[in-house]
């Protein structure tokens, strides 16, 4: 079965890209706690057994898993 990625954006990393998605939800006085998110358990929550995430030549992309 082939799946197709869905195109998120320009973004160096992964992590890179989590951290823009949670910046629109944190106040701009409180984006330093985003410092402190372990971002293992933030990739896991953004995955969720429904998505794969991954970049290729600077851009990320996500799957739809079957999970």
């Amino acid at each position: 079965m082939r799946r197709e990625a869905e195109y998120l954006g320009d973004y160096s990393t992964v992590d890179e890209y989590f951290r823009s998605q949670l910046e629109d939800l944190v106040i701009p006085a409180g984006l330093w706690l985003l410092d402190c998110l372990d971002p293992v358990l933030v990739r896991e929550r953004f995955e969720a057994g429904s998505y794969r995430y991954f970049v290729a030549r600077g851009r990320v992309y996500r799957v739809a898993t079957d999970e």
